[in-house]
């Protein structure tokens, strides 16, 4: 049973942390050692605590979350939460049944029975791998005979926060887990001009080092010929007029460069560029976005 503090959910200003909404649906779809769904509640020292949580939560619509509380200065509780683990969830053993899940510890141990495992949120990380990502893959690793089970759902999540989606062809192996999938890549070359830092979305390749030790590493690779494809792509596209710059593009080329990108002798260009809220440039097919 995973035990979830509001701090581990909201940031310091009160927002959800990054990949909160897809780790709580990835933990209500898992499994724990004995194959029944995996529970989870949330600690919290009153009802005011929980109300914040909660009704952040709700507003999302969440499919899946912590709808079970306990209150840790609830009149009548014990020193610990001890009482409330065997009465409500029929936990017996919190010490090899239950983890607690923080972002610094000593915030809750005055209420937690002694022995309980903790796991910490780790918000930074050199290895590529930090918050409910990294959480949502030792979460999965500590789930006996139902961990590679629990890797299918969380992997989705572990690749998103490198930017890969669509996942597929994925691959499990002690030292390594790799699945290949599509992410906006910058393709850079002084020969495009201004259209060079253009992001494609290209075949990508999710691979996660160690995934057993206690500091995996998380990554994603595009092919050089992937890349290379990309490039002449994109000359192609200029060199026959099929590609459309977005309003205010064109002031970001060398006198001449844009001339004959979009010409009429050849119809509609197929392509054009979009400028997303982040700023990045990204190459779009007309009526397949």
């Amino acid at each position: 049973m995973l035990l979830l503090t509001p701090d581990s959910l909201l940031d310091p200003h009160g927002a959800l942390r990054p990949f909160v909404c897809e780790a709580l649906e990835a933990l209500g779809q898992m499994r724990d050692e004995t194959g029944a769904r995996l529970a989870f509640a949330l600690v919290v020292r009153t009802s005011n605590d929980a109300a914040a949580v909660l009704s952040t939560l709700r507003e999302l619509r969440l499919p899946a979350g912590p709808s079970q509380v306990i209150e840790t200065n609830k009149p009548g509780v014990d020193a610990t939460i001890l009482r409330e683990l065997q009465e409500r969830f029929a936990v017996s053993d919190p010490a090899s049944e239950c983890v607690l899940v923080d972002t610094r510890p000593g915030s809750t141990d005055a209420a937690l029975p002694p022995g309980l495992p903790k796991l910490l949120l780790e918000e930074t990380g050199a290895d590529g791998m930090s918050g409910w990502p990294a959480m949502l893959l030792k979460i999965a690793r500590k789930t006996g005979r139902n961990a590679a089970e629990n890797l299918q759902l969380v992997l989705p999540v572990l690749a998103a926060a490198e930017g890969v989606v669509d996942l597929q062809q994925v691959s499990f192996r002690p030292e390594r887990i790799e699945a290949e999938g599509h992410c906006l890549i910058s393709v850079e070359d002084s020969a495009l001009g201004a259209l060079s830092g253009l992001f494609l979305n290209l075949p990508t390749s999710f691979v996660i080092e160690q995934p057993d030790s206690p500091h995996p590493v998380a990554f994603k690779e595009v092919a050089e010929d992937t890349i290379q494809e990309a490039k002449a792509y994109i000359q192609s596209l200029r060199a026959n007029g099929q590609l459309e710059m977005a309003p205010g593009e064109t002031g970001q080329a060398e006198a001449g460069e844009l001339e004959g990108m979009a010409s009429p002798l050849l119809g509609q260009p197929t392509h054009y560029v979009e400028t997303d809220e982040t700023g990045r440039r990204i190459l779009r097919r007309r009526g397949f976005n």
